[in-house]
């Protein structure tokens, strides 16, 4: 029996695949977790300046300046 048809009816759908596996990778919570900590890195970065804090390891008690 010729299965041919079965290919050219599937044929149109295999974008499907990809972007199954793609929509499954982004609704995890291994992307959305490392997303997240990418976008709190950037906007600290823009948004925070550095000279502002200092390590809160240093033995200052404070860990913010005054």
């Amino acid at each position: 029996m010729d299965y041919s048809f079965l290919y050219d009816a599937a044929k149109p759908l295999w974008w499907t695949f990809p972007a199954l596996v793609l929509l499954g990778i982004l609704k995890s919570r291994w992307f959305k977790g490392l997303f997240g900590e990418a976008l709190v890195k950037q906007l600290k970065a823009r948004f925070e300046p550095s000279n502002d804090r200092t390590c809160p390891k240093c033995g200052s008690g404070m860990g913010i300046r005054a």
